[in-house]
């Protein structure tokens, strides 16, 4: 980035997908808050969401949550699922799987 200087202004820009959907806040997040149906699947790692889009349609009953690391990703193939009405029972999410997977809840002791 080159410095400020005064005939030529420092232009911030915002990140492009800084709006990728990401879990809600808490310690815990409750998975039937995420996604529709009969059971869920977790998928790591989804990318372009080839895989995604295969299994929604191959399994009309089950919820599918993905995570996704690289925010790019997770917002088109998110904003894809939206568009093609999957939106309610597929989703992808802008996190660590490390991270993610520890905070789905409820928790059973």
């Amino acid at each position: 980035m080159t410095p400020a200087t005064p005939d030529r202004p420092l232009i911030r820009r915002s990140h492009p997908y800084r709006e990728a959907p990401r879990l809600p806040e808490g310690e815990t997040v409750d998975i039937p808050s995420l996604v529709g149906g009969k059971w869920r699947e977790v998928e790591v790692g989804p990318g372009r969401g080839g895989f995604i889009f295969e299994r929604a349609a191959a399994e009309p009953e089950a919820g599918l949550i993905g995570f996704e690391i690289r925010l790019k990703w997770a917002a088109i193939v998110d904003a894809r699922l939206q568009k093609v009405g999957l939106g309610s029972r597929a989703r992808v999410f802008a996190e660590d799987a490390k991270s993610a997977l520890l905070r789905l809840g409820p928790r059973r002791r």
